[in-house]
């Protein structure tokens, strides 16, 4: 679409991505030839998703002339026409899945692009940096550059073998192409020589399913999973369980390295470098998962769209790299015994031609326990809405299949108990804290498990059908000193509902459990007026952990917020929750330093 900025005589040409592009009204353009030489900018500054707008505007001087239209920007729109957009945001999602969530990007990028600029002299500019250039400052590009941004690879075109040079944050490789074209394939290593095809284009980046491992990797491994190539549910299989754990740990480090003002939240005598935080923090050990196969309780294949008289065409996950496609699964390596019978009992159920067309859905399976004789339980799984079971370190949790429950139960027991000890030791120990708060409590969990070290202990959740059974779970395993409330978190930082007094509402422990997206703004506001003495903050997504522990860093520093003391990590303990993908459990201990 081509619109005038006020005010100004150039025409500006707005591709946005995610979000409607604004004018400028600069005159000159960052690119008057090659880009700047260093890529330090990369590096040195934030994430992008953290400091500018997604968009990317192309400015052209004079009328939208031939100048314009001769270099076309990559799958732009023809014209501003209604029927010429793209359909239902689809173009902008794509964009938004590299851009914003960055995860096709390895960390230090600028670092590996030098490096690899270094031992090939022939590579003299890298389309992506350019791009990612006029993204950081907001401004334009020209008419040369933005050709430039024009992928050399064809939709399904094979590339020649090309190196590995990064891991991005999601376990796949990231490749150099042609002329410096960046290419993220799935399921490589560094040092790898592969080929690939190229099935997505973005300016400067392309997307490519692996087509064959020329020169491989002496870190390779054989998938144990069979439909690892196709399969989209794992990303980490190719390589060993020491060293796929060694990578999150990598991971871990780099997240928490791009945020320099978590520097405030360490030790007062301890003075790093932002770019080397990663390693100041007190980060432990990783707790492997006990089984690193045959772990997961839950499954949600899916199957597509039949119509009446066809072929059933299978049921499973989405395809690698083709969301609309389903691989069909007999047996998931990583499920249980249990979820895997009942998951090939309803495969089997849904083949044949069926009379009827059946629409696109997808199938909750879970494990349960169920009573046996002599006082056992005996391992099942279900395919519909009903009363699931859990045993964690020895007490029983029920719920319905649809709540959220920790999928790995190899591991939950060691996650609970680690919760457990912290707390007492930072909260029960050392500052006798006898009140404890859980927020996102789910059906109760981590205040069951902590309940025998408290005097009382206040769960809350938004929803009442999980806060029900939270209180059935109390009952069962004979904890009377829990409650629990359905509402918002940020009702429970109400000190008539703790039953405290002025004095000693901040003196409490607190978990914070939220789910991927983390916290809010607002709770983490009121969460730091009641200011707990411990704050124990567990999150399955890293990155955004590190941004709400970046902003209790800003809230709480002096002059921000009134009567606020400071917190000091004292403790990141990482817990592989997710085993054969790049997820993350993370267990942060945070005390109040007064």
């Amino acid at each position: 679409m081509f619109q005038r900025c006020r005010g100004s005589s150039t025409t500006t040409q707005h591709f946005a991505i995610g979000s409607i592009a604004s004018c400028t009204s600069r005159e000159s353009s960052p690119f008057p030839g090659r880009p700047p030489p260093s890529l330090r900018h990369l590096c040195s500054e934030p994430p992008l998703s953290t400091r500018c707008p997604f968009h990317f505007t192309r400015r052209f001087s004079g009328s939208s002339s031939a100048s314009a239209t001769s270099h076309p920007p990559p799958s732009a729109p023809a014209s501003s026409t209604k029927a010429n957009r793209p359909k239902s945001g689809r173009r902008q999602r794509s964009f938004r899945s590299v851009l914003r969530d960055e995860k096709h990007i390895p960390f230090r990028l600028a670092e590996i692009l030098a490096a690899y600029a270094e031992t090939h002299p022939e590579v003299t500019r890298f389309p992506y940096v350019d791009y990612r250039y006029a993204v950081d400052k907001e401004s334009a590009l020209t008419s040369e550059t933005a050709s430039y941004l024009q992928s050399p690879y064809e939709f399904h075109e094979v590339t020649e073998p090309i190196p590995v040079v990064g891991v991005a944050r999601s376990g796949a490789g990231l490749c150099v192409g042609k002329d410096g074209w960046l290419i993220s394939v799935p399921t490589t290593l560094v040092g790898e020589r592969v080929t690939a095809k190229v099935y997505w284009n973005g300016p400067g980046i392309s997307l490519a399913e692996l087509v064959q491992v020329v020169e491989p990797s002496p870190r390779r491994i054989t998938p144990q999973c069979k439909y690892y190539a196709t399969c989209s549910g794992c990303s980490l299989m190719h390589l060993s369980y020491k060293d796929a754990l060694a990578f999150k740990v990598a991971n871990l480090k780099e997240v928490f390295s791009g945020r320099p003002k978590l520097l405030r939240l360490l030790p007062r005598p301890l003075h790093a470098d932002p770019s080397k935080l990663g390693d100041a923090l007190p980060i432990e050990p990783i707790v492997p998962s006990p089984m690193p196969f045959g772990f997961r309780t839950k499954l949600a294949p899916h199957y597509l769209k039949t119509p009446a008289g066809s072929e059933f065409q299978g049921i499973g996950f989405s395809e690698r790299g083709r969301m609309k496609w389903i691989v069909d699964i007999e047996r998931c390596e990583v499920a249980t015994d249990a979820v895997n019978k009942e998951h090939m009992r309803v495969r089997q159920s849904m083949q044949g031609v069926r009379p009827q067309p059946r629409g696109e859905a997808t199938v909750r399976i879970v494990h349960t326990l169920i009573p046996g004789t002599n006082a056992g339980w005996i391992n099942s799984a279900v395919s519909v809405d009903n009363v699931v079971a859990n045993v964690v370190n020895g007490q029983i949790f029920r719920g319905e299949s649809n709540l959220f429950f920790q999928s790995n139960g190899s591991i939950l027991g060691h996650l609970t108990h680690y919760v457990r000890t912290e707390l007492k030791k930072h909260a029960v120990d050392a500052h006798g804290i006898d009140t404890l708060i859980d927020t996102y409590c789910g059906t109760g969990l981590f205040g069951i498990q902590c309940a025998g070290d408290f005097r009382r202990v206040i769960g809350i959740e938004v929803d009442r059908f999980a806060i029900a059974w939270a209180r059935r779970n109390a009952m069962d395993n004979g904890v009377r000193n829990a409650e629990f409330y359905a509402g918002n978190v940020d009702d429970i930082f109400d000190p008539r509902l703790i039953g405290l007094s002025e004095e000693r509402k901040h003196e409490v422990a607190v978990i914070v459990d939220p789910s991927e997206k983390g916290c809010d703004r607002a709770f983490l506001v009121q969460l730091l007026r009641l200011n707990p003495k411990v704050l124990i903050y567990v999150s399955c997504n890293p990155e955004t952990q590190a941004n709400d522990l970046d902003a209790i860093a800003s809230l709480s520093e002096a002059g921000k917020m009134l009567d606020v003391k400071p917190y000091r990590i004292k403790s990141i303990r990482p817990f592989d929750m997710f085993p054969h993908t790049a997820r993350l459990e993370t267990v942060v201990t945070l005390v109040r330093e007064d």
